[in-house]
């Protein structure tokens, strides 16, 4: 259902702070750093900071998603030019 706020896909490069050319180790090491800088223990009782820790580890645990979203986008956009001929 378009419209739905559960069908928007999160830039998980922007979860992680790194660049759309971003290497494994950068993505890795910015993740530790926001793991750390947002974890829920040091947050006692913030909800805020437990769905931001939460956000970060979805972005890193999905992150050989961030393949498959980058595919995603070449199809349509291959997709897209073929409709143009």
């Amino acid at each position: 259902m378009e419209g739905n706020h559960n069908s928007i896909q999160k830039d998980y490069y922007k979860v992680l702070e790194v660049d759309y050319d971003a290497t494994e180790e950068n993505i890795r090491l910015n993740y530790l750093r926001l793991a750390l800088k947002w974890h829920p223990d040091k947050h006692k009782g913030d909800s805020a900071a437990t769905v931001k820790f939460q956000e970060i580890n979805a972005a890193y645990k999905g992150n050989n998603h961030l393949g498959d979203v980058w595919m995603q986008k070449l199809g349509k956009f291959l997709m897209n030019c073929e409709e143009m001929k």
